[in-house]
Order: C-alpha cells, then structure tokens, then sequence
C-alpha cells in the first residue's frame, strides 16, 4: 500500500526521518528535508501489513492504532523527535482490510 501523509509543523526547519508502525509493519517514508513555505511536508510511505498477525478477517476485530515517528530540525538546528498516534479507524483499516482480504 502506498500512503501519503501531510505534515504540518510549528518552528521546525525541516524533517529528518519518519517511520510508520502500523498494521505489524513498521516501513519508512520518503520525503523532502526541507518544509514549504508554510511548514509542511508530505511524506510517503510504501507499507506491507503484516496479515498474518493481524486479526483483520472477522467484522468484530479492530485494527491496532499505529504510531508515526517523526525526526524534525528546529530553527536552532537540533534534531527533535516526535510520536504521534494513527487511528486507523476508517479509511486505512478498509485500505489494510482489502489488501489482507
């Protein structure tokens, strides 16, 4: 599955490294080190799941939320890293759902 996130930041310069864990895998994403001029960046991210270790076959199973890993440079030049939560609730568990299916 090929997935694109856009990232908005506040006093960042630019992004180092993102990693998405989500659905048993856990895949990098690509994307430009330097933010547009409104502090944004979208990354993409290549991901297989893992549907052998996913409970993904029966209506009443749930998808795990994922984390999404973020390495950002701020104005200063340090590197700082953020995790932020996936909900995969909605369109990403259909998107895993189908491609487990």
């Amino acid at each position: 599955m090929r997935l694109r996130i856009r990232l908005a930041t506040v006093g960042a310069s630019g992004v180092d490294g993102v990693r998405l864990q989500v659905a048993g895998a856990d895949s990098p994403g690509q994307h430009p080190r330097t933010l547009d001029g409104d502090g944004r960046v979208t990354v993409q991210i290549d991901l297989t799941p893992r549907c052998e270790a996913l409970a993904v076959g029966t209506p009443s199973s749930a998808l795990p939320d994922g984390t999404l890993a973020v390495r950002v440079r701020d104005v200063e030049g340090r590197e700082r890293a953020v995790q932020l939560p996936v909900p995969t609730e909605g369109p990403l568990e259909r998107l895993v759902r189908y491609r487990c299916a």
